[in-house]
């Protein structure tokens, strides 16, 4: 249940489950969902949002947590895949990270078959945070080429900053449960809340970039329309003073 009898767990539990939904709602309220890595980045945050309903609720509801966890840490990963495979704009690179999202939903249903859903698997986990992190890291450095100017005015930038910073966290988390921190409950209540605070900052970078910032395509696509008033400005110079010869150079942004 929601209740822990720990007022700062339950008001982080309470974060974890508006932010999402705050992050879907700004998307809507604001029309983005035309941009195809925000409407998937949508879904990420609906999705999180009934994972996290159902998590707090699994005692009224009877469901199995590790077979919750699992399914939607698979599901999680493929759709962050697909949200930031847009950063990569070559066709090669694209078909590489079909092919390897392939491959890795095959090989994750066959780890399953064989060690069963049931179970908590950790290295499964391990993996899967490694590859996340890499990914992130990869698709911040391909934003750094693409966009030198505008990189720290688009929302799928500072997603990626957040979600490197959860995933490193996890993997730190996941490591510490199994090697470092005790079996207390003191222990496992502090754990636990360190988890809820990374979500918390996760979320809460998602909603506060897609509020306040635009996407990058269209920043892309102001800018363009600027640069084309100011060539028709520079024409209608050329065309007042009869310089329709004379090439009159053209204002940058």
């Amino acid at each position: 249940m929601l209740i822990t009898g720990n007022p700062f767990t339950d008001l982080l539990t309470y974060l974890t489950l508006a932010l999402p939904l705050m992050a879907v709602c700004f998307i809507l309220f604001k029309k983005e969902y035309t941009n195809e890595s925000l409407t998937l980045v949508m879904l990420l945050c609906l999705f999180y949002f009934i994972q996290r309903l159902l998590f707090q609720y699994n005692n009224l509801l009877q469901f199995s947590s590790p077979i919750l966890h699992n399914m939607f840490n698979a599901a999680e990963f493929l759709l962050l895949v697909s949200i930031f495979k847009s950063n990569f704009n070559t066709k090669g690179f694209k078909t590489i990270l079909n092919s390897f999202l392939i491959a890795y939903f095959s090989s994750t249903v066959t780890y399953f078959a064989i060690e069963g859903f049931s179970d908590d698997q950790y290295l499964l986990k391990i993996i899967q945070n490694g590859l996340m992190i890499l990914l992130m890291a990869t698709t911040i450095y391909m934003q750094m080429i693409r966009q030198q100017t505008m990189l720290m005015n688009t929302p799928l930038f500072w997603i990626s900053i957040s979600t490197l910073f959860y995933f490193a966290f996890c993997l730190f988390w996941e490591s510490g449960k199994e090697y470092i921190f005790s079996d207390t409950d003191q222990s496992a209540e502090l754990t636990n809340n360190f988890s809820l605070i990374s979500v918390v900052i996760r979320f809460g970078i998602y909603a506060t970039a897609i509020w306040f910032l635009e996407p990058s395509g269209k920043i892309a696509t102001d800018t363009t329309n600027v640069n084309e008033m100011i060539f028709h400005t520079n024409n209608l110079e050329k065309e007042k003073f009869g310089l329709r010869g004379i090439t009159v150079p053209q204002g940058r942004i």
